[in-house]
């Protein structure tokens, strides 16, 4: 239940109520020795530590979590940590591989007849930001190669991402020049305008991307600024000229 409240306080953009829901669950699993309930509650706390730049911590709890996941034999464990990690690729510069893995997850969805994978909201955003990174004919060609892969393949490409993210300088180390609080330019745009008061369809329509993608900049927004919601994200950036 606390990881389930993890979940729904990460989309909602209440980060520090996910962090402490998911670090609870987490806990308590660790104490009863529940490997199902450990796996599960590692996702969102992946998530979070993505979320606030720090790619090696998040991929060594997805690398745990997989192996939690291989254990128990959980397929549809296994593609929703695939998922995450394709976030880990994708935050690294790595849009081409981020597709291939999402290609090798809904492949496994597919052959498993089911309609959602472990924490698939989390997947399915990872999935909007690749296709709007990539040209439509390279994102075409990486997500069919991912979804020809043997999903042994995929899991080995995806363990080797694990070790090669967890080499990465910790976060703040290099911030960008220019950039207050390592913001990217779309993150600009998008606190720009919700420092206008638009709602995340309005700000999709202005920038020609999807809710979904917004949602996911907003919530890299409030874990880069350390606000709690849009109000205190928006008066941060009008107090420090960030929009």
């Amino acid at each position: 239940m606390l990881t389930n409240l993890a979940d729904a306080s990460l989309w909602r953009g209440e980060l520090a109520q996910a962090h402490a829901f998911a670090e609870e669950g987490l806990a308590l699993s660790r104490v009863a020795g529940n490997e199902f309930g450990i796996a599960l509650a590692l996702g969102p706390v992946a998530v979070l530590a993505s979320a606030r730049g720090d790619q090696a911590l998040a991929a060594r709890l997805y690398e745990e979590r997989l192996s939690h996941w291989i254990t128990l034999g959980d397929r549809p464990g296994i593609g929703g940590t695939l998922a995450g990690l394709a976030g880990v690729a994708m935050a690294s510069g790595q849009p081409g591989r981020a597709a291939r893995l999402l290609g090798a997850t809904y492949a496994l969805r597919d052959a498993l007849g089911i309609t959602h994978l472990h924490h698939h909201v989390h997947g399915e955003r990872v999935l909007a930001a690749v296709r709007e990174c990539l040209a439509e004919g390279t994102f075409v060609a990486a997500w069919a190669a991912g979804r020809a892969m043997p999903i042994e393949a995929a899991i080995a490409d995806a363990v080797a991402l694990a070790a090669e993210a967890q080499l990465s300088p910790p976060p703040g180390a290099t911030p960008p020049v220019g950039h207050p609080f390592g913001l990217t330019p779309r993150e600009r745009d998008v606190l720009r305008l919700l420092v206008e008061g638009r709602s995340d369809r309005e700000i999709a329509a202005a920038l020609f991307i999807g809710p979904r993608t917004v949602q996911t900049h907003v919530a890299h927004l409030f874990a880069k600024l350390g606000a709690k919601n849009r109000a205190e994200a928006a008066a941060l950036a009008v107090r420090r000229g960030l929009a």
